[in-house]
């Protein structure tokens, strides 16, 4: 440990503001400029697999709370999201490729990696 770092955010909602702090835990030089990069790199990459996912799979909207039900659909719709992404053969955004799978066996089974037969 390096450094602690203490983020607060601040939010905007017609006459309303609301305000959040997050602490962090560093290895980082205790340097503002450089853990705030960092920072907003971890959140950009927070907030755009959570809008692939709410976008192609409407994860907000999903209902599933029992058990460990949440974590283990959430860990599908991670491992479907990459097997998505790797694929090449089509250049259609993802939530086409959701939709593509959906319908098409032979798409499916390629996306899987194995040949229907």
């Amino acid at each position: 440990m390096r450094s602690i770092a203490t983020v607060e955010a601040m939010r905007w909602i017609g006459d309303k503001v609301t305000v959040k702090r997050r602490y962090y835990v560093s290895r980082l030089p205790p340097d503002s400029a450089r853990i705030a990069l960092a920072v907003r790199a971890h959140w950009g990459i927070k907030n755009g697999m959570h809008w692939t996912l709410d976008m192609a799979f409407g994860e907000d909207q999903c209902l599933v709370r029992v058990d460990n039900a949440v974590q283990n659909f959430a860990l599908l719709r991670h491992i479907v999201v990459s097997l998505l992404r790797q694929d090449s053969t089509t250049t259609t955004g993802l939530k086409n490729r959701h939709m593509l799978a959906c319908a098409n066996d032979r798409y499916l089974a390629q996306l899987i990696g194995r040949q229907e037969t």
